[in-house]
């Protein structure tokens, strides 16, 4: 009997290469001798039909013992489609899903998957290649649900991997890797790398831990500390995560910055934080990134992470009101907390860059004073990085806001988290973080007091197209002068690295904007059309 070529092939649908935990996989499949292939399809759509057959031709050729595909829920139609057509071309074929969609919602997965990963999939995934491979059934394996005469199986859940030393490190490159380039797909090399990558290759993604000390309601920690009945944080030793960043950096030169995708960075003691600033020091020498919750911020933690390379830090605000952040997004963070940890960031000449969270339903208007008063008190200059909410199934606050507008339950299978609403009250969040604070404050009184006017409203565009054009492209540049001490001619240098992304998703907003106005324009219009013809009548 003819045995596959490859034992594996990963799928990625998500729109850059950073999957960090499909490459994770990938390398532990590797690493316990299976045959391991990772294609990208940074631009896959259900309806591009060219990609779809030149997935069906590289499968073909490979003939691997199974297809595996990793995906968030906006990506839901798009990992069907594709299932759909390997399972028309492939009747045989197994295909497992895993990630944090089916993770949360395994039955709607197994309506087009034929095994879905439930957590943690590293075990399951090999078990899967193993049993594959021999031609053994899965039923020993765990965190795999399956159908079963009709019925839906879920295999017992695996505890979370506690030794996160135990597993083989990632590549910035990975062996065995393809993408979809052009209209054919085509091996992962530097070109690529730097076509596709996030920052044009510049920046290696990891992770020193896994966990978050926060369950908040809008977020996928929510349902997976209920789901592993635990928030406990684990943590890779600073011996096991330097080997890993030294490789990337002698093998990849061009990586300017490491940037950690921790859920909080600072979630750890000062021992292990004296340990990895004196090893990256020594060891690495890179800038790098990382995510932290304002509540564990502190002086002196700043001053050693600052010594050892940190350049940018991300805090989470998401609302400027505290009852928000208590009662709607179970958040224990205050605003009030932010703004220190805002302070101490700013006076460390670190570089900052904020979230804020807009179209809460759960918010009122003088919640969202209280989030522009909370950015104009904050020190300058920063990003702003604004997302729609989108509710998640599996978390607190899709259950509690969809019980009342059933009419959500579906809308983050579609929805972009960054394409919010251009109302008047999102628009004057976004601008408070640029224009002067008298000038907000005079807007605010203004909306205030007339909020339907016409006057009103074309002071808010005005003053959008000022921070647009204007404000806004100076705040990112002083930003990166942040983050480059100060020298003017070597923020000149890095705008390369920060253009393809930051100034696209600049440009989509300016766009967006301009295209609200045009359409308020013919709104207002054809409305006042309408009135007059119903006068005249």
């Amino acid at each position: 009997m003819n045995r596959s070529r490859t034992d594996a092939l990963l799928i990625s649908l998500q729109v850059d290469l950073d999957t960090i935990g499909l490459k994770q996989i990938h390398a532990v499949l590797q690493d316990r001798g299976f045959s391991s292939l990772l294609l990208y399809l940074p631009s896959f759509s259900p309806g591009d039909n060219v990609l779809m057959e030149q997935v069906v031709r590289f499968v073909a050729d490979r003939n691997p013992g199974f297809v595996g595909i990793s995906l968030m829920s906006h990506e839901f139609s798009g990992a069907a489609a594709l299932t759909g057509r390997l399972k028309q071309a492939f009747p045989c074929l197994p295909v497992i899903w895993g990630g944090i969609h089916p993770t949360i919602a395994p039955e709607m997965c197994l309506d087009h998957a034929d095994y879905v990963c439930v957590g943690e999939g590293e075990h399951a995934v090999a078990a899967l290649a193993r049993a594959f491979r021999e031609e053994k059934t899965v039923e020993h394996i765990s965190n795999i649900c399956y159908r079963r005469q009709g019925k839906i199986v879920r295999n017992p859940l695996e505890p979370v991997i506690q030794n996160l030393d135990s597993l083989p490190t990632c590549e910035h490159l990975p062996r065995g890797s393809y993408i979809a380039h052009r209209g054919s797909i085509v091996s992962l090399d530097h070109h690529q790398l730097k076509r596709y990558g996030r920052w044009r290759g510049t920046i290696y993604s990891t992770m020193s831990s896994r966990g978050c000390p926060f369950a908040c309601a809008y977020c996928c920690n929510d349902f997976l500390s209920r789901l592993y009945d635990t928030r406990k944080i684990r943590r890779r030793s600073v011996a096991s995560l330097m080997p890993e960043l030294s490789r990337a950096v002698a093998d990849h030169p061009e990586i300017q910055y490491i940037n950690f995708q921790d859920d909080c960075f600072l979630a750890c003691s000062d021992a292990y934080l004296e340990a990895f600033c004196h090893a990256y020091r020594q060891k690495i020498g890179r800038p790098f990134i990382v995510r932290c919750i304002p509540a564990f911020v502190d002086a002196g933690r700043l001053k050693k992470l600052k010594a050892a390379g940190l350049v940018w830090m991300s805090l989470g605000l998401q609302s400027g009101s505290d009852r928000v952040l208590s009662d709607a997004y179970n958040r224990h963070s205050t605003s009030e907390q932010f703004l220190a940890a805002a302070r101490l960031v700013h006076e460390a000449g670190i570089a900052a860059y904020y979230d804020v969270i807009l179209d809460n339903p759960l918010e009122n208007d003088e919640d969202r004073y209280k989030t522009i008063e909370v950015l104009t008190a904050a020190p300058r200059p920063y990003f702003l990085q604004l997302f729609a909410l989108t509710l998640y199934p599996g978390s607190s606050l899709y259950e509690r806001i969809t019980a009342d507008s059933p009419g959500l339950a579906d809308a983050y299978l579609h929805k972009n988290f960054y394409h919010y609403r251009h109302t008047s009250m999102n628009k004057l969040i976004r601008i408070s973080a640029y224009l002067p604070v008298s000038a907000v404050r005079r807007l605010i009184s203004y909306g205030r007091s007339r909020p339907q006017s016409a006057g009103f409203r074309l002071t808010l565009i005005t003053a959008g197209l000022l921070s647009t054009l204007m404000l806004e492209p100076l705040a990112y540049f002083r930003v990166i002068q942040v983050s480059q001490h100060g020298s003017v001619k070597r923020t000149l240098k890095q705008i390369p690295v920060f253009f393809r992304i930051g100034f696209s998703r600049y440009v989509k907003q300016f766009s967006s904007s301009l295209t609200t106005i045009a359409e308020r324009w013919v709104r207002d219009d054809l409305i006042s059309g309408n009135q007059s013809k119903n006068f005249r009548r």
